[in-house]
């Protein structure tokens, strides 16, 4: 039996830019009675992944900046075609935690990165896990600038402006990349020639390939060589041990799951991880409370549907 350790997290407020207006949705552990999240347009987290999940476009971002301390951080982004506009959802794993990234559509994926184009925020929770959503002009993104006035290539053929076929994620804050990377000379990255000039923070993240990536082509691998979504977990029951310890035990049926997150069920907030052989783990609680939890497995391929709901009581 693991034993996992729930983490207080500060909750912060989810900055917004006026560039384009995108819906964030992220995912934040906090105790069993923090603060509640929402969704978007996809009302639940369930919703959100199986959308994600069957999304024609996807690709994956491999770590950049963050690529010394941070090897297994991973992101995959899942673009959503539409008749005007696109859904483009990202879920990131390993990365800093309680950390606010910048999301940006850009010409080119490394340095200099060209022109560029804000499209979301993703924030971390205490486990480096976080998801965003926007909902926006994607495989025909482009910059519009009278520097670069004409057309240019895109997938399609001759489009105007300047094309902005790559994806990246950056530290919103240059102070918490240099405190997270131990590397006080960081220096940010100007966006736009104002005055003062907008800055992220060095990049974390790219798409890791000079091809173009926002393609009208669906890029989802063939069923035969995807990695099968994990079973769902079953007959999840819990136990107070005592005032301050919560154990749960499931069944898990999954052969090929990397971990089990569990989730406050009131909330709807990740409090734990465990192993993905696991089928059970003790959670640190509060005396005198009514503790409420639903689990699922994990892997590369995405989330097993949701278990049962159990509750418990811990005694004062």
């Amino acid at each position: 039996m693991s034993q996992v350790e729930r983490r207080q997290v500060r909750s912060s407020r989810v900055s917004r830019r006026s560039l384009i207006k995108g819906t964030v949705a992220a995912s934040i552990a906090a105790p069993l009675i923090g603060a509640a999240n929402g969704w978007g347009p996809f009302r639940s987290r369930d919703k959100f992944l199986a959308m994600a999940q069957a999304a024609p476009i996807q690709f994956d971002l491999v770590p950049s900046g963050i690529a010394a301390l941070f090897p297994g951080a991973t992101a995959t982004v899942y673009i959503t075609p539409g008749d005007t506009a696109d859904d483009v959802q990202v879920v990131a794993r390993n990365l800093p935690s309680n950390m606010t990234f910048t999301c940006y559509f850009i010409q080119h994926r490394t340095k200099p990165f060209g022109a560029a184009q804000y499209c979301m925020d993703l924030k971390t929770d205490a486990y480096g896990s976080g998801t965003a959503y926007f909902h926006g002009i994607t495989r025909h993104a482009y910059a519009m600038i009278a520097e670069s006035a004409g057309t240019s290539a895109d997938q399609s053929g001759s489009m105007s402006g300047t094309q902005l076929e790559h994806f990246g994620i950056w530290f919103s804050s240059l102070t918490d990349a240099r405190s997270v990377l131990n590397n006080p000379g960081l220096t940010g990255t100007p966006f736009d020639g104002g005055s003062p000039p907008a800055h992220a923070g060095p990049q974390a993240m790219n798409d890791g390939s000079d091809a173009p990536k926002f393609t009208g082509v669906p890029t989802v691998p063939a069923p035969s060589a995807r990695t099968p979504v994990p079973s769902a977990p079953t007959n999840l029951q819990a136990t107070a041990l005592d005032s301050t310890d919560l154990r749960l035990t499931w069944t898990n049926n999954a052969t090929n799951a990397d971990s089990i997150l569990i989730y406050d069920a009131t909330e709807n907030q990740q409090i734990a991880t465990a192993d993905g052989a696991a089928t059970s783990t003790v959670l640190s609680v509060s005396p005198g409370g009514h503790y409420c939890a639903y689990i699922y497995a994990y892997n590369s391929a995405g989330y097993s549907g949701a278990s049962n709901v159990t509750c418990a009581d811990t005694p004062p």
